[in-house]
């Protein structure tokens, strides 16, 4: 019966896998179980989902994590119906008129049961929006879904299950958990973002609700409560002289990258030994996005950034370092480390600092804006590939490094 099904396969360690090639790359689904019979109706149904969206040109990263939602939402289906079965079981069994609890249960399970098959259930409603928004990275997706996760478990526990039940009453109860959970003011204010968004599409694409209950509700006058402090070259040198930092080669060069270069955590992280190129005669290190699992903030965070001759003097030309750490590792050893020499750094705040040494220098804002990969108005050429405007770039870093 497997030969009949394509794209199946088995690993002792995953059991049972979706994989099939596209654009290049190999998309690898996790089934979930190690039931066969259940495996090949995944497959079979995963494999529908695919044609669908193969038609519409739907890139690598965003079929992958929409294909893993679709194979989420058969999971749930498939333990409600078993739920299901359990629910209508125990309703029918002689002993179920036994004792009074038990026969409450039943029907509440019945009752939640019908009440989510009068309307449209969230879960479904957020996995309709991803597919709609075909053209979204995966960071992008990841994202909204951490968002809109957050109030559909909080919905759960208040026993609302559809799009239908949600009022602005429920939206301010919302509101007042997070509040409750002390959450950043700039955090909540993205889940906010991220609902109405989604529910703006429920009612003016899918129109399956009239009214938009979070229309009005963001938070107002939201600001970053935390302003960055600068990271002078004192204050870097002296961090660079602790034991800790020095002894750990990973710290020391995740510190040294930052400081030199502005580029963001997430780039450095990604940073490989191919990344190390030479364009001219001038040395660089390349953000892009050329191999699988590479992601950019925006599409004008791909660059080139010229080595200066500081950061040269490090020998870093001859290291190429690379990142074994994760993203929360080294934001939270650049933090401590400069808690050690009694200052409250991050390393958004090398970036931040970049930012001000090459306004310091009189740098035009496009040529700062291509450092730091952000956008610049006029702009349409968003990596720089030739020699003048990389030497342009390598001075500046020079006179601010």
């Amino acid at each position: 019966m497997d030969t009949q099904i394509a794209h199946i396969s088995h690993t002792d360690k995953k059991g049972y896998l979706w994989r099939k090639r596209h654009q290049k790359h190999t998309i690898e689904i996790i089934l979930r179980t190690r039931d066969k019979s259940i495996a090949i109706k995944r497959v079979a149904s995963i494999t529908i989902r695919y044609i669908e969206l193969k038609s519409l040109d739907v890139p690598f990263e965003a079929m992958r994590e929409m294909l893993k939602k679709f194979r989420d939402g058969l999971i749930t289906s498939h333990d409600i119906e078993r739920l299901r079965s359990i629910a209508i079981a125990s309703q029918e069994a002689p002993h179920a008129a036994v004792t009074a609890s038990p026969i409450r249960s039943v029907g509440y399970d019945v009752k939640t049961d019908q009440k989510a098959a009068q309307g449209h259930s969230l879960s479904n409603a957020q996995k309709v929006y991803f597919d709609a928004n075909t053209e979204w990275k995966e960071k992008t997706i990841k994202a909204y879904s951490g968002c809109i996760d957050r109030f559909i478990l909080w919905c759960a526990n208040k026993n609302i299950h559809t799009v239908e039940e949600i009022t602005k009453e429920h939206v301010i109860s919302f509101k007042s958990n997070m509040d409750d959970k002390q959450l950043a003011s700039m955090t909540k204010q993205k889940i906010l973002t991220a609902l109405g968004s989604m529910f703006n599409f429920i009612v003016n694409v899918r129109e399956w609700i009239s009214k938009n209950p979070f229309k009005g509700m963001n938070y107002k006058k939201v600001s970053v409560e935390k302003p960055k402090e600068e990271i002078t070259l004192m204050h870097f040198k002296m961090l660079i002289q602790q034991t800790a930092v020095k002894e750990d080669k990973q710290n020391y060069w995740a510190n040294a990258l930052m400081y030199y270069t502005g580029m963001r955590v997430s780039e450095l992280q990604q940073i490989t030994k191919n990344d190390y190129i030479e364009i001219d005669g001038i040395k660089c290190i390349s953000i892009n996005t050329l191999e699988e699992g590479k992601s950019t903030k925006t599409e004008t965070s791909k660059r080139n950034i010229p080595i200066c001759d500081a950061l040269m003097a490090l020998n870093v030309w001859e290291e190429k370092p690379v990142m074994r750490y994760g993203l929360n590792s080294i934001m939270d050893k650049v933090s401590r480390g400069y808690k050690s020499i009694g200052l409250k750094r991050s390393s958004h705040c090398y970036r931040h600092s970049m930012s001000n040494r090459l306004r310091d220098t009189d740098t035009d804002d496009s040529t700062r804006a291509f450092i730091l990969g952000h956008a610049a108005h006029g702009i349409t050429d968003r990596v720089y590939i030739t020699r003048l405007p990389l030497q342009k770039m390598l001075k500046v870093l020079n006179d601010a490094n």
